[in-house]
């Protein structure tokens, strides 16, 4: 066989057998996404069965709304998508590479998330009134919703943490342990409105604690393993850094992007507010049926090929990111049609 033969013999063959891989990581990320959407929604009916709909939940739903935006935009949204192909190209340098990308961009992170946690906490009351200005004929449900954002603002730090660890672990080609950290939340917020609520003098922050508490049981498995791996998460002077300029780079058309949908979300829950009361509850729980099937198979398929795409794209091999593109948005597209027709008819 000659040599260009055996070149096209080996270029043909790569994308099948990189398409298998993606295929068998989706549906790693497509169980757990599943295993945690069910507990997500018996964590809803635990919530609604203990608090009920009104005052409380729709003071909690807006405080938790706040770091969720900031979740969806900084962390899950442009962080790990950016540094996905980021880190797969220094991981194709060297090791010693992508440990210095890691580290300078785990000190960009904490910073900036660290700063905007500050700011949340210190401006906490504003905030609450910009997202629900209908709470200002309620002093009360100002404090209460003020006083629940303080305490769950540092969770941004936690995610934004969890985002970088689970964007690693994903590229090395370990999916089953970042796509566990939703479940683990939600396992402790059901715990907590079980075990813990009914012994507070105001219940509901039981749950702002369980945000807390949810997000440090889903960082430490991923920080272990990134450990033994040798790629833990490390400080390192992120100004002098051109892995955190290419992700700065990266992340603002991503922000962008994110920005139209998570600004439809702010203007829901602003309208929301204003109506009665009760009206901030129902949307969250409509909001969190519409996310069911982009959550289960779209974001799994893209949270699956993104590494391979990344790698390809370090390669300059095209043929094969054009290829492995073209399968994963016919996946997506199987699926989510028959699922946007299934949610209009219910």
């Amino acid at each position: 066989m000659s040599t260009s033969e055996s070149t096209n013999l080996s270029t043909n063959s790569a994308p099948p057998a990189a398409t298998s891989k993606v295929a068998r990581a989706t549906g790693v990320v497509s169980l757990m996404t599943l295993l945690s959407r069910i507990l997500g929604l018996i964590r809803d009916m635990a919530i609604a069965g203990f608090f009920g709909a009104g005052r409380t939940t729709d003071a909690f739903f807006v405080a938790f709304k706040v770091p969720n935006l900031l979740r969806r935009l900084v962390a899950e949204g442009s962080l790990s998508t950016a540094f996905v192909p980021i880190f797969v190209e220094e991981r194709e340098k060297s090791h010693e590479a992508s440990r210095e990308a890691v580290g300078a961009v785990t000190s960009f992170t904490i910073c900036l998330t660290g700063f905007l946690t500050i700011l949340g906490m210190i401006f906490a009351e504003e905030i609450t009134l910009l997202f629900a200005p209908g709470f200002a004929t309620e002093p009360e449900q100002v404090v209460l919703s003020s006083e629940l954002l303080r305490l769950m603002f540092p969770y941004i730090v936690l995610v934004s943490a969890l985002a970088l660890a689970a964007s690693i672990l994903n590229s090395l080609g370990k999916f089953a342990l970042p796509a566990l950290a939703p479940a683990l939340l939600n396992v402790v917020m059901i715990f907590a409105v079980f075990a813990v609520a009914p012994y507070l003098d105001e219940p509901v922050f039981a749950l702002a604690w369980a945000v807390l508490g949810g997000g440090i049981l889903a960082l430490l498995p991923q920080l272990m393993l990134l450990k033994k791996l040798g790629l833990e998460l490390h400080f390192r002077n992120p100004l002098k850094s051109d892995a955190v300029r290419r992700l700065l780079k990266l992340m603002l058309p991503s922000i962008l992007s994110a920005s139209f949908y998570q600004f439809m979300v702010f203007i829901n829950t602003l309208l929301a507010s204003m109506l009665v009361e009760k009206s901030v509850s129902w949307l969250f729980y409509a909001d969190r049926l519409f996310q069911f099937p982009l959550g289960v198979f779209s974001l799994a398929v893209a949270t699956a090929v993104l590494p391979e795409l990344s790698r390809h794209a370090a390669r300059k091999n095209y043929t094969a990111l054009n290829y492995q593109l073209t399968v994963a948005l016919r996946w997506m597209t199987v699926v989510t049609i028959p699922a946007t027709v299934g949610l209009m008819v219910l």
